[in-house]
């Protein structure tokens, strides 16, 4: 949701090789694609996940074997790569590959990046590798104000206490 009302939706379109696109829409039931998002330079990609916290917009993709490209924008138009998280393997049992398909839930001041990975591994030692399996990771992002970046220690614990959002009823509207 942007400042001015309308909504963004970024999406990859398969059509122009997996590029990321953007539509805006002022009502969430009609949409105007705009084509590409500009100055996202990856040329394939998938699963892009735009969110707004610490004063810029910030958009994940997921580049395969390469990570998640990071980008930053003050305008969620006009984009710039500021990095790559997760293309190294994590130290946990079942962390063990690049991190895909990120989703961001943003609680309080805290963000938190869920991501899966295919840990390839078998459930017996020294079994075949189980290439289809898939784990789901969690992993805290941290605001590098120094470098206006965002980073995520996926070796380090992390603890949720997921509060929700200020401008959002706490009381279920269905009692």
């Amino acid at each position: 949701h942007l400042p001015d009302g309308t909504w963004r939706l970024w999406y990859k379109d398969e059509a122009t090789g997996s590029s990321c696109n953007y539509a805006d829409s002022t009502n969430l039931y009609h949409w105007t694609d705009h084509g590409r998002v500009p100055g996202l330079s990856d040329r394939g990609g998938e699963a892009p996940n735009a969110f707004h916290w610490k004063g810029h917009y910030w958009l994940f993709r997921d580049v395969g074997r390469g990570g998640l490209a990071l980008y930053r924008s003050d305008d969620a138009l006009d984009w710039s790569r500021v990095g790559t998280l997760l293309a190294d393997r994590g130290t946990g049992p079942d962390d063990t590959g690049t991190g895909h398909h990120p989703d961001v839930i943003l609680s309080g001041d805290r963000a938190y990046m869920f991501y899966f990975v295919h840990p390839g591994t078998s459930a017996t030692p020294g079994g075949p590798p189980d290439g289809r399996r898939s784990s789901i990771q969690v992993v805290e992002l941290k605001y590098d104000a120094t470098n206006d970046v965002l980073t995520a220690d996926r070796n380090s614990p992390t603890m949720i206490n997921l509060q929700p959002p200020k401008d959002v009823e706490t009381e279920s509207k269905f009692d």
